[in-house]
């Protein structure tokens, strides 16, 4: 693997992990959790296009000056990701605590499959992200040899 596709591996797990950070705030308004406070999000209002125009600020800034690269973006970027795993670690136990004493709505099996999913991307980022030259030579090696 050269340090271009790295790149793009990056590029790539950054969009997927942004669409599915999307997809939580929609599940989240489209369900009962969408009625638990004051300022929580309901489906189509201007505060739920807001929070997405916000997540998508705080991905879109940092990709493209990943993209220009601009040093020092991959430890920002891995901030920023980490700050991720932990919202949705704390989603997940969250939504589980509220649920407890009621039947299961399909709504908990989207909100926590989103949130795995995610978990999944943003934890794999970090090994695309700060691979070695040398591991992304030896998984090149292998790929050509067909290991």
């Amino acid at each position: 693997m050269t340090e271009k596709s790295s790149k793009n591996g990056v590029i790539i797990k950054t969009i997927l992990s942004a669409v599915l950070y999307c997809l939580l705030i929609i599940f989240t308004s489209l369900s009962p959790l969408s009625d638990t406070g004051e300022h929580a999000n309901e489906f189509g209002t201007a505060g739920m296009l807001s929070a997405i125009g916000m997540i998508l600020a705080f991905y879109l800034v940092p990709l493209l000056l990943y993209i220009i690269n601009v040093k020092g973006m991959t430890i920002v970027m891995a901030i920023l990701c980490s700050m991720g795993i932990l919202t949705h670690i704390i989603v997940i136990a969250s939504v589980l605590l509220m649920s407890l004493g009621t039947s299961p709505f399909p709504y908990l099996i989207e909100i926590i499959a989103t949130c795995i999913l995610s978990f999944m991307v943003n934890f794999m980022w970090f090994f695309i992200a700060f691979r070695t030259s040398k591991e992304a030579a030896e998984m090149s090696f292998d790929s050509q040899i067909g290991r």
